[in-house]
């Protein structure tokens, strides 16, 4: 392992610089952003720690496990901060702005008065990762099954999957997914892998990992009444580093995110000022482990045919426990108040701000 390291590392710096660019928001001709004035914008990473590999007669030190994070701070800010988390395999995009170029839930919580920060987890490329494993078994000193396993969510999957529609280009008549702009969506996911998979410096006599489930796997919620998703750990890490920096804050987390906002909510109460919790994965069924904080679950449209009846489930008997320990607690599910066509990614629906102001209002009355 000499060369291959600056090799290998300068191709994920590169990867991890245009899928980075990915994220600028597509802002068209428009002026949303007149009235909001910010003390700080852009980004900046937590969590992280230095890894060196020193075989052979060459030395390389590099920094691994960190995570992302845009900031944006309203001037006169009064109000908790809010933490965003994407789902499994998405970036802060989808808080940032929508395929079709209008203003995201980040905006329009700024807009409300609340510092706005959106996590990216350690387990995207644009946060960056270890190449270290993957240079072990391109330089024969690790077993292939040793390497981390990386994916990219597909159209064919995510259409049905997220209820878009039944197949790529076929969108269910009342969908609310912008799919004239699929592309921009697409364009923009990062590529996945498990944070903590593989084995840093592992040598050929090393035991193989077994290969990490690509988001096919692990995002389905068939039978999901609260499992936690790929990489928790290492997010969790993540959102504590950054509510060190931020103080006690809203978590507002989507889908396979909501394991680590659960994880934390019970683990560092005193951090936690509420959950917001999107379609996620990780409702607490058990009433010691349920937060002691205001909870919001929403849903969208076609949860059987996306198979999210566990999650639904365990998020009513979550919502239940914190009602019944005197907490302000609400479950939305759209289609119950006449709300049809939501995706999964309702942050993304044409009508996420109507989405948005139903947190918010949650939030004020809590």
């Amino acid at each position: 392992m000499r060369t291959r390291t600056r090799t290998i590392a300068a191709t994920a710096a590169a990867l991890a610089f245009l899928t980075g660019a990915l994220l600028v928001p597509r802002w068209v001709d428009d002026t949303r952003d007149e009235g909001l004035t910010v003390t700080a914008s852009g980004y900046f990473f937590v969590g992280g720690q230095q890894a060196t590999d020193d075989t052979g007669d060459q030395t390389s030190t590099a920094w691994t496990g960190q995570a992302m994070v845009h900031q944006l701070v309203p001037t006169g800010a009064d109000k908790p901060p809010v933490i965003m988390m994407p789902g499994l395999g998405l970036s802060s995009s989808i808080f940032l702005t929508t395929p079709d170029g209008r203003e995201g839930w980040a905006q329009q919580a700024a807009r409300a008065g609340h510092p706005v920060y959106v996590l990216d987890e350690p387990s995207l490329a644009i946060s960056g990762f270890d190449v270290r494993p993957f240079n072990a078994v391109a330089a024969g000193e690790a077993p292939p099954g040793s390497q981390p396993t990386m994916s990219v969510w597909s159209e064919e999957e995510i259409w049905p999957r997220w209820g878009f529609g039944a197949s790529p280009g076929q969108p269910y008549p009342d969908t609310r997914f912008p799919v004239q702009d699929m592309d921009q969506f697409l364009a923009a996911l990062p590529p996945y892998w498990r944070s903590d998979s593989g084995a840093a410096g592992a040598r050929a006599d090393a035991t193989p990992q077994q290969p990490t489930p690509g988001p096919s796997a692990t995002a389905t919620g068939a039978a999901d009444s609260g499992s936690r998703g790929p990489g928790a750990t290492a997010q969790e890490q993540a959102l504590l580093a950054l509510l060190e920096r931020t103080g006690p804050a809203i978590l507002l987390a989507h889908s396979a995110a909501g394991s680590a906002a659960f994880a934390v909510a019970d683990q560092h109460p005193e951090q936690v000022a509420a959950v917001v919790a999107v379609e996620p994965v990780g409702c607490p069924t058990d009433a010691d482990q349920a937060p002691t904080a205001p909870t919001l679950a929403v849903y969208g449209d076609r949860i059987t045919e996306r198979r999210q009846t566990g999650r639904l489930d365990a998020c009513r008997r979550t919502v239940g426990l914190v009602d019944d320990a005197g907490h302000p607690a609400q479950l939305v599910y759209l289609p119950d108040e006449g709300v049809h066509g939501n995706t999964h990614l309702m942050m993304q629906d044409d009508n996420s701000d109507d989405i948005w102001h139903r947190i918010e209002d949650f939030i004020a009355d809590s």
